[in-house]
């Protein structure tokens, strides 16, 4: 008999009867994951579900790829056509979407609707039009169209609208003063920057109808074709409105025949005015980030903004306005035209004196006489007062004469150069007048006092043979070495020599030079066309150096690896690079 104490037996659980339903619902609940997790996303779908970054890709697109994208899904479609139509839409295709286009009976060179365009035809145009951020507009783009077309074109827009609602940047650039009219057709509050290229006979009225239409521009560029010296007063009277009206300027590009006293006073009470550019170049050195440390300009100061400066001498000089007066001024490009020693030596005077926050300064000097007969006006008196300037890093004087500096005049120039990045003399001169010129061994003194340079150059008669470098030598440690192909050269094999011993493994040479000046409509650096007799041998010397590069590393490594570090005047913890060089020259003597 069983005792009453024992444990019972288990029981076994009742089988539950569970349907279909239940399981499917049950395992769907195990694969689902719990809403506390953390969600996958596949980076793909992620990506093209992002509008930002499709956008940002099809910036990057060029024409044809974008004109693929835009028929795809209609999400991918819309931004690739925001980017296909953003910038170069020309108006004579945009009006052909509007309505057809074809020749004039009366006159085949121009074009004309077919029909009169519609309300419907309006609604297609706009689809594109208002994608439209940066148009150029020339008069090969209206000179097809026949007036009667852009008439129709005026009587279509819907009251209320905007051809161009977005548009960003107007580039202007029409000779017919007749075609003149239709530029309102452009002009609208949103408009940032206007650039117009036209004779000045043309310019009648343009700035009254962007002063009342584009209030709120923030740039504003004139560029003069033709005749730049007659100047109508009504021209002068309607720029001076304009004007009073464009408070949010922030770059004025004006002809210097238009740089007048009374538009530059007007000018100077832009608080928002950072570039001022009235001259046919401009200084163009970027720098990094760097604090300033000027005090915050008061309201009673002229130009409290201004950062970029570019003028004639005439304008500097002149009495009623102080351009160097401007508290923030960091870079500034002077124009001497029919230069005299007298212009370089007040400009000297009064840039020493005014600038004292100014990075970077270009000078360049020219007239009218022979180069063969002209003796250079830049004195090293004068560059000397130059480089005081304390918060001075790239310097560049040019004058097609050579100054009559030596060896020995480099030399007191290398110590005042020790905060320069850039430093460049006469890179154009190309018909030396004196017997004064720098040799190779003006390099090396900039090798002991200049560490952080970054490029180097000036007029250096590369015939006479480079000196020997010293045990302990310091390497030019340069991005590129600047050298005009108008200076004299013979044996390359020894000139390649002695500058891969002075300069650091990185270098390069670079005998198309790069200036800090340039045109100030966007063009390159101001080049001569003259070929010199010495190009193809400064070639050689480019390309065996360049050649070279993989050698000057190896020495350089090998020189830090056994040889350790040793006290050198000018610089501490460099190798001794000193070699003798007359069997490598003689190897490379082909």
């Amino acid at each position: 008999m069983p005792s009453s104490t024992g444990s019972s037996p288990s029981k076994r659980p009742r089988r539950t009867c569970t349907s279909r339903e239940d399981k499917k619902s049950e395992l769907s609940q195990k694969r689902s994951p719990s809403p506390h997790a953390p969600q996958r996303r596949n980076p793909v779908k992620a990506f093209w579900s992002t509008p930002q970054l499709i956008a940002g890709l099809m910036e990057l697109l060029p024409s044809q790829a974008l004109y693929r994208c835009s028929l795809v899904s209609q999400s991918i479609s819309s931004l690739a056509l925001d980017a296909l139509w953003a910038a170069d839409a020309k108006i004579i295709n945009l009006l052909r979407i509007l309505a057809p286009l074809v020749p004039r009976r009366s006159d085949s060179d121009t074009m004309n609707f077919s029909r009169t365009p519609r309300l419907t035809d309006w609604d297609r145009f706009y689809t594109y039009s208002a994608r439209v951020r940066d148009i150029e507009c020339t008069d090969s783009d209206l000179s097809g169209l026949s007036h009667d077309a852009l008439l129709k074109f005026f009587t279509t827009i819907p009251p209320g609208n905007l051809p161009f609602p977005h548009l960003h940047t107007l580039r202007w650039s029409v000779q017919s003063e007749l075609k003149m009219q239709f530029l309102n057709m452009f002009i609208h509050n949103g408009l940032n920057t206007f650039i117009v290229s036209s004779p000045l006979q043309s310019l009648c009225g343009v700035f009254d109808v962007v002063a009342r239409f584009a209030p709120n521009l923030t740039q504003l560029k004139i560029r003069v074709d033709g005749d730049k010296t007659r100047v109508s007063a009504s021209l002068l009277c309607d720029l001076v409105l304009a004007l009073k009206d464009l408070n949010q300027l922030q770059v004025v590009e004006v002809p210097a025949v238009l740089l007048t006293p009374k538009i530059s006073k007007f000018l100077s009470t832009k608080a928002s005015l950072t570039v001022l550019w009235a001259c046919e170049f401009r200084n163009s050195v970027k720098f990094s980030t760097k604090k300033n440390d000027q005090k915050n300009s008061t309201s009673r100061e002229h130009f409290v903004s201004l950062l970029n400066l570019s003028l004639e001498i005439g304008s500097l000089l002149g009495e009623s306005v102080n351009y160097l007066a401007a508290p923030l001024l960091v870079s500034l490009h002077v124009e001497i035209p029919q230069a005299t020693q007298e212009d370089w030596d007040r400009c000297v005077h009064i840039v020493a004196r005014n600038c004292f926050a100014l990075r970077s300064l270009s000078v360049s000097l020219y007239d009218d006489l022979d180069d063969d007969v002209r003796q250079s006006h830049i004195t090293l008196d004068g560059v000397k007062e130059i480089l005081k300037l304390p918060s001075l890093e790239a310097l560049e004087i040019d004058d097609n004469s050579v100054p009559g500096f030596d060896d020995q005049d480099m030399e007191l120039l290398a110590p005042m150069c020790t905060n320069l990045l850039i430093f460049a003399l006469c890179l154009f001169a190309h018909h030396p007048t004196t017997s004064k010129t720098p040799t190779f061994a003006s390099l090396i003194p900039f090798a002991q006092h200049c560490p952080n340079m970054e490029s180097l150059g000036y007029f250096i008669d590369g015939s006479i043979p480079p000196p020997s470098l010293l045990p302990g030598n310091t390497p030019l440690d340069l991005c590129s070495l600047e050298i005009s192909p108008y200076t004299k050269v013979e044996n390359t094999a020894t000139v390649v020599a002695f500058l891969v011993e002075l300069l650091s493994p990185d270098a390069k040479i670079d005998i198309d030079s790069r200036h800090c000046y340039k045109h100030c409509h966007g063009g390159g650096a101001f080049t001569i066309d003259e070929l010199s007799p010495y190009q193809k041998k400064w070639e050689e010397v480019e390309q065996l150096f360049s050649a070279l590069q993989p050698i000057r590393e190896k020495l350089a490594k090998k020189d830090v690896e056994f040889q350790g570090p040793v006290h050198v005047t000018g610089r501490i913890g460099q190798p001794d690079r000193s070699r003798d060089w007359t069997a490598v020259a003689s190897c490379l003597s082909f």
